[in-house]
């Protein structure tokens, strides 16, 4: 595998992350307990609402997913310039 493949699937690993968490987590900060809305009827037979926490893991964008993101990016790039740095020596030789 070249250095510009490798390179483009940095970036489209990178894209994954981005898409996954925008359909999918949507928060901005790292959470370990999601909040959950229960409804239950109470003895005279109204409906109350209950926030119950739920252990879950979700990602938050801030904290991981940029990151990993600007990881994957830097990666990328640099592999883009080693390539054509390769590919100049290379052509001039």
């Amino acid at each position: 595998m070249n250095k510009r493949a490798l390179a483009l699937a940095f970036f489209v690993i990178g894209a994954g992350l981005i898409g996954w968490w925008a359909t999918t987590v949507r928060t901005y900060f790292t959470l370990t307990k999601i909040p959950h809305e229960v409804v239950s009827k109470d003895d005279f037979g109204d409906e109350v609402k209950k926030i119950e926490w739920q252990e879950k893991f979700a990602p938050g964008l801030l904290d991981v997913i940029l990151p990993a993101d600007g990881a994957c990016s830097v990666i990328g790039v640099g592999l883009l310039l080693l390539d054509a740095r390769s590919r100049k020596k290379n052509k001039v030789g």
